[in-house]
C-alpha cells in the first residue's frame, strides 16, 4: 500500500546565511555558504547535521554516460531519538 502524499505547510525564513525551513514538527537549517544541512526539533535541539566535507560528488563512467557516484554523511546527536 502507498500512502497518499499529504500538504505538509511550511515557514521558510533567511538568518544570516542560512535558510530556515520549519514545519510542524522538525526544522531543517541550510548554511547558504557550505551547503551543510543540519536537522532540530522545533525547540531548537539538534538531532543530526551534515558532517564537515560530508558530501562527495565523484565521476563515474556508466557505460557511455558520464555521472556523478553522491555520497552524504550525517552525524547523530546522542541519546537523540526522533520519531513521526
Amino acid at each position: 500500500m502507498v500512502k497518499e502524499p499529504i500538504k505538509t505547510d511550511l515557514k521558510i525564513t533567511e538568518e544570516g546565511n542560512k535558510v530556515v525551513l520549519e514545519s510542524s514538527i522538525l526544522k531543517v537549517q541550510l548554511d547558504i555558504q557550505t551547503g551543510k544541512i543540519s536537522y532540530f526539533t522545533l525547540p531548537g535541539a539538534p538531532l543530526f547535521t551534515e558532517k564537515d566535507y560530508g558530501i562527495q560528488f565523484t565521476p563515474v563512467q556508466d557505460v557511455d554516460t558520464k555521472t556523478f557516484l553522491v555520497r552524504q554523511a550525517f552525524l547523530l546527536d546522542k541519546g537523540k531519538l526522533f520519531m513521526v
